[in-house]
């Protein structure tokens, strides 16, 4: 969200703030609902002793995002995570 954005009220009134920043935010998830995530990246891991393994698939928008290092270094930590809470 850009900062120009952040017109909120004084902070006495915050709840104020926090209504705005949420219907701000909804709207702007709308106009993205209709995007397709066709990119992305599957990980694999296994668990020590071969007898837990997870398949994860992450998608994104662009080929530029999966490509991205930031992006590579999500993946593996999340199928590590995803298999030890199976186990």
């Amino acid at each position: 969200m850009p900062v120009s954005d952040l017109t909120c009220p004084p902070l006495a009134h915050a709840f104020l703030c926090v209504q705005w920043l949420r219907k701000k935010g909804l709207a702007g998830a709308d106009k993205k609902a209709g995007r397709v995530a066709a990119e992305g990246v599957i990980a694999s891991y296994i668990h020590p002793g071969s007898r837990l393994g997870v398949l994860l698939e992450v998608n994104c928008e662009t080929d530029f995002v999966a490509a991205s290092e930031k992006f590579q270094s999500l993946v593996r930590p999340a199928a590590v995570r995803l298999t030890l809470s199976f186990s």
